[in-house]
């Protein structure tokens, strides 16, 4: 629990991934200390590009999930990491996507349960942050515990 998120950097599986159906070549790969996601069509130079990867969530044991962000927006990569199945796969909402998807919310409810200190949204959306949407990497003990000054008596 406590590597069920972080920073990109701290959670780092690098890889390449192509999606047979949208004929989409993904790779995450780190360049000068940042984490970044490109995507493109190798025969259509129009449909290609990269995001930086700001956030990670899943620990690894069953799979990992980078975010990336957009004026301010929480957005998830469509590719995941399957650490079960050893190999970069879409998304489960993906799929069947036969265009490069980078529009996949970072919802408040989805974060809530990979994080801890999640802070509030700007008022009106769910998945728009003024700063870093949660303070603490992985879920901490007292997320579940309560406070732990007690503890340490």
């Amino acid at each position: 629990m406590a590597n069920a998120s972080g920073l990109a950097g701290d959670g780092l599986i690098t890889g390449e991934f192509k999606h047979k159906k949208s004929g989409v070549f993904y790779r995450v790969y780190q360049q000068n200390d940042r984490v970044w996601i490109s995507y493109e069509r190798e025969k259509e130079s129009e449909f290609r590009g990269q995001r930086e990867l700001l956030y990670f969530i899943g620990s690894g044991v069953k799979g990992r999930s980078y975010l990336f962000s957009m004026q301010g927006f929480l957005f998830e990569t469509p590719i995941n990491w399957y650490s079960q199945e050893h190999r970069w796969n879409m998304t489960p909402a993906y799929t069947e996507a036969r265009e490069i998807p980078m529009n996949l919310p970072s919802y408040v409810d989805c974060l809530n349960c990979h994080t801890s200190g999640l802070q509030p949204p700007v008022e009106g959306t769910d998945s728009k942050f003024p700063g870093k949407p949660f303070l603490h990497g992985g879920i901490t003990c007292e997320r579940c515990h309560g406070v732990g000054e007690g503890h340490l008596e």
